[in-house]
Protein backbone atom coordinates (compact mmCIF):
# COMPACT_ATOMS: atom_id res chain seq x y z
CA UNK A 1 0.00 0.00 0.00
CA UNK A 2 1.44 3.25 -0.99
CA UNK A 3 -1.77 5.88 -0.54
CA UNK A 4 -5.22 5.83 0.89
CA UNK A 5 -7.96 8.42 0.25
CA UNK A 6 -10.79 9.37 2.51
CA UNK A 7 -14.16 8.29 2.05
CA UNK A 8 -14.99 11.92 0.75
CA UNK A 9 -12.37 12.42 -0.94
CA UNK A 10 -11.05 15.59 1.52
CA UNK A 11 -7.52 13.82 2.47
CA UNK A 12 -5.39 11.33 1.60
CA UNK A 13 -2.67 9.18 3.53
CA UNK A 14 0.58 8.62 1.77
CA UNK A 15 3.65 6.44 2.59
CA UNK A 16 6.91 8.44 2.44
CA UNK A 17 10.72 8.53 4.17
CA UNK A 18 10.69 9.90 7.46
CA UNK A 19 12.95 12.97 6.52
CA UNK A 20 10.40 13.89 3.35
CA UNK A 21 7.30 13.66 6.42
CA UNK A 22 9.65 15.82 8.61
CA UNK A 23 10.52 18.50 5.22
CA UNK A 24 6.93 18.04 3.93
CA UNK A 25 5.33 18.62 7.90
CA UNK A 26 7.27 21.61 8.53
CA UNK A 27 7.25 23.51 5.86
CA UNK A 28 3.00 23.86 5.88
CA UNK A 29 1.31 21.94 9.12
CA UNK A 30 -1.67 23.46 8.20
CA UNK A 31 -2.06 21.51 4.76
CA UNK A 32 0.30 18.37 6.24
CA UNK A 33 -0.06 15.98 9.36
CA UNK A 34 1.93 13.29 10.36
CA UNK A 35 -0.32 9.99 9.85
CA UNK A 36 -1.87 8.20 13.02
CA UNK A 37 -0.31 5.05 14.04
CA UNK A 38 1.93 4.56 10.62
CA UNK A 39 3.34 8.21 10.99
CA UNK A 40 6.30 6.74 13.36
CA UNK A 41 7.49 5.12 9.67
CA UNK A 42 6.85 8.32 7.49
CA UNK A 43 3.31 8.32 6.58
CA UNK A 44 2.14 11.71 6.11
CA UNK A 45 -1.43 13.25 6.24
CA UNK A 46 -2.83 15.64 3.30
CA UNK A 47 -5.48 17.96 3.09
CA UNK A 48 -6.06 18.17 -0.66
CA UNK A 49 -8.21 21.05 -0.76
CA UNK A 50 -5.36 22.98 0.76
CA UNK A 51 -2.67 21.03 -0.70
CA UNK A 52 -0.51 21.82 -4.05
CA UNK A 53 -1.52 19.42 -7.16
CA UNK A 54 2.23 19.65 -8.25
CA UNK A 55 4.21 18.86 -4.82
CA UNK A 56 1.21 16.31 -3.77
CA UNK A 57 1.94 14.30 -8.02
CA UNK A 58 5.31 14.69 -6.35
CA UNK A 59 4.09 12.80 -3.31
CA UNK A 60 1.98 9.97 -4.69
CA UNK A 61 4.77 9.18 -7.40
CA UNK A 62 7.86 8.70 -4.39
CA UNK A 63 4.98 7.22 -2.14
CA UNK A 64 4.27 4.18 -5.59
CA UNK A 65 8.20 4.05 -5.47
CA UNK A 66 8.36 2.99 -2.28
CA UNK A 67 5.62 0.57 -2.11
CA UNK A 68 6.49 -1.03 -5.67
CA UNK A 69 8.41 -4.39 -6.48
CA UNK A 70 11.74 -3.55 -7.60
CA UNK A 71 11.01 -5.56 -11.01
CA UNK A 72 8.29 -3.21 -11.31
CA UNK A 73 10.33 -0.38 -11.02
CA UNK A 74 13.67 -1.81 -13.23
CA UNK A 75 10.82 -2.48 -16.03
CA UNK A 76 9.22 0.71 -15.81
CA UNK A 77 12.78 2.20 -16.45
CA UNK A 78 13.42 0.38 -18.68
CA UNK A 79 10.39 1.57 -20.99
CA UNK A 80 11.47 5.72 -20.16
Amino acid sequence: MFATLARDGSSATLRSSLEEQQAVVGANPETFTIAAYVGRHGWINALLERADKNLMEELVIEAWRRAAPKRLLIERQAHR
